[in-house]
């Protein structure tokens, strides 16, 4: 996978038939990137994702690929929206929060599914892509699972299986729906550290704010007011997810702790967030 795509967002407006469920969702990722988005329960974070990723409608704005500036010869720009279900598959990679595994396949049967895009129907064989899917097993940590059956593995594994098979597609493009959800905290920073990596343009949603914080190059912030979700803004994330921030839209106090904070007797590696629920009186008068 040597193709660099951005990937951007204009004034989307996503929603179920005629009801919009978010609007004004604006952003732009760079290939090599991760963006996160974050935001409150119902605010419409994996609305957007599955819009990007063209698999749900819009109401209006757009969802567009392109190479990025310097990368020679004409751009090219595609609206995702537009775009045949083989093409999108072959440029963007979605993995969903919940998605279904057959019990009887093998993770490396799985994983050997991401690789349909790039094939026809007469000529496939698994013998011809296993370079490929034995990469995007060894990626995930499943070696010693590959000839295992979805039913017997956990959760975790489970996840990470969905995972692989997302990097076998090989993209330039990945869409994960809460990617660390299952994982244990091992696995939850190998993970961020993998994407961050990959060289891929990668978005995620993710509930922990401590994880966009350390390894995300952006966020994008939604905050639901009434039944409509909309975006807050787009920053990096130690610009974002700042007290003020987090106690307007969350409803927490956060500090953050900076890579080699001097304060610290442990030097960090990377930026934390540390986070509490403010004392109720506290809460009331602030």
């Amino acid at each position: 996978m040597s193709e660099k795509l951005c990937l951007e967002a204009q004034d989307l407006k996503v929603g179920f038939g005629t009801t919009p469920v978010v609007e004004g969702v604006a952003f732009r990722c760079e290939p090599g990137t991760m963006t996160a988005i974050v935001g409150t329960n119902g605010a419409g974070k994996t609305t957007v994702l599955r819009a990007l990723a063209g698999i749900h409608p819009i109401q209006s704005g757009g969802v567009f690929l392109q190479h990025p500036n310097g990368s020679g010869g004409a751009t090219k720009r595609w609206d995702v929206a537009k775009m045949g279900a083989k093409q999108r598959a072959k440029k963007i990679a979605m993995v969903s929060q919940e998605g279904h595994l057959a019990e009887d396949l093998t993770v490396r049967e799985v994983v050997t599914l991401g690789r349909l895009p790039h094939t026809t129907p007469w000529e496939f064989s698994a013998k011809n892509h296993q370079g490929i899917v034995d990469k995007a097993i060894a990626t995930c940590e499943l070696e010693a699972y590959a000839d295992t059956p979805c039913g017997a593995l956990s959760g975790g594994m489970r996840k990470r299986a969905m995972i692989a098979r997302g990097f076998a597609q090989e993209t330039p493009v990945l869409i994960l729906d809460e990617p660390s959800n299952h994982l244990d905290i091992y696995h939850q920073l190998n993970l961020l550290e993998i994407l961050a990596a990959s060289g891929k343009t990668v978005v995620i949603t993710l509930h922990d704010l401590n994880l966009a914080i350390g390894y995300a190059d952006q966020v994008v912030v939604l905050d639901k007011q009434g039944d409509l979700g909309s975006q807050v803004l787009c920053d990096a994330p130690v610009n974002a997810l700042q007290d003020p921030l987090l106690h307007r839209i969350f409803g927490v106090r956060g500090y953050v702790a900076q890579a080699n904070d001097f304060q610290l007797d442990v030097p960090l590696q990377r930026p934390h967030l540390l986070l509490e629920k403010p004392r109720k009186e506290h809460h009331e008068t602030n």
